[in-house]
């Protein structure tokens, strides 16, 4: 298989299904998205917009995320019963603190774009990354209906330590990753040089096991209805 960069997702989708990575990712099929996946989407918007215009002044109305609400469902396409669950989950954020320490805030939705050992491009977002030497704070917020799953596995929590350490170099101590999942708690995992340097020789391992995938397999599930091939494959 081909494989232009490495990232979360693109390994989460080639670890469900083969095919379906296949579809999306060397077809460029476009994969069906689930409203509530928009309304995800629309909040971290929310969130970026309110958190760069706090980091760059301006007008004070411009802090607030509900200054932005309207705008970004219209852009998004919230659908109205979302939009109120929108509103409920960026509630839960702002009374969690999600604006604490903004003196320490590097940005929003930081993108990162790093080169392994091999060449393998590591390519992705960071929601919110404070930096306070020598140590970092990773924080991703989660709109989905469920906690996540073995922190320590997780390739968002790993890939986000390698990130914010090529980021800022200055980063030599402890990385503590927040997964804010806004209906339940906050999950945290914490980080350091070691898990960054395992998991550099692991994330080319990845990248390996992808590109010498010659024939893609089918793996039934839950998600096929929103893969880009459903209705075509005959696994699901």
């Amino acid at each position: 298989m081909k494989l232009q960069h490495l990232s979360a997702s693109r390994i989460r989708t080639f670890e469900q299904c083969e095919l379906k990575y296949h579809a999306k990712y060397e077809l460029g099929m476009k994969e069906k998205v689930h409203p509530l996946t928009i309304m995800g989407s629309a909040l971290h918007k929310v969130f970026e917009n309110a958190t760069l215009a706090r980091l760059n002044g301006g007008d004070a109305e411009h802090h607030e995320p509900r200054f932005w609400v309207d705008e970004v469902c219209k852009k998004y396409h919230v659908l109205s019963e979302n939009r109120r669950l929108l509103i409920e989950l960026m509630n839960s954020a702002i009374k969690w603190g999600y604006f604490r320490r903004m003196d320490i805030c590097k940005g929003a939705e930081v993108r990162f774009n790093l080169a392994l050992e091999d060449g393998t491009k590591v390519v992705g977002f960071i929601d919110r990354l404070d930096v306070e030497p020598p140590r970092g704070d990773v924080l991703d917020l989660k709109t989905g209906k469920s906690l996540m799953e073995n922190l320590e596995k997780d390739w968002q929590s790993r890939i986000y330590n390698i990130a914010a350490r090529h980021l800022y170099p200055e980063i030599t101590e402890g990385v503590s990753i927040s997964f804010w999942v806004l209906r339940h708690r906050v999950q945290r995992v914490w980080k350091h040089q070691l898990h960054a340097n395992q998991d550099c020789e692991e994330l080319m391992r990845v990248a390996d096991k992808i590109r010498s995938c010659k024939d893609a397999k089918p793996t039934p599930s839950a998600l096929c209805r929103w893969c880009p091939l459903y209705g075509e494959c005959e696994a699901a």
